[in-house]
């Protein structure tokens, strides 16, 4: 693969993969403050103690990471191979 459509397509996949979250995440934060606020619910509900939920949380944003530094790094060994005979 041409070294630059790699360094493209790392870029295109990093830029997604961001920008599904930042909306999904914004979407999902202004529907729970709309749907739990102060005036509705005034005492909230503690959350504290399920370990399956942190577990999950640290793992699925690992993998993302983990995949955006795979697709980074071969497009940057692509950039470092220099051809023979280069000048």
């Amino acid at each position: 693969m041409n070294p630059v459509a790699s360094v493209h397509t790392a870029f295109w996949y990093i830029f997604v993969v961001s920008l599904i979250f930042l909306v999904g995440i914004t979407v999902t934060m202004i529907y729970f403050v709309i749907k739990y606020r102060r005036s509705k619910h005034p005492v909230a509900a503690d959350i504290r103690g399920d370990w399956k939920l942190e577990v999950l949380w640290t793992i699925i944003p690992t993998l993302i990471a983990l995949s955006m530094f795979w697709f980074g790094w071969n497009s940057y060994t692509g950039l470092r191979n220099v051809p023979e005979n280069a000048v």
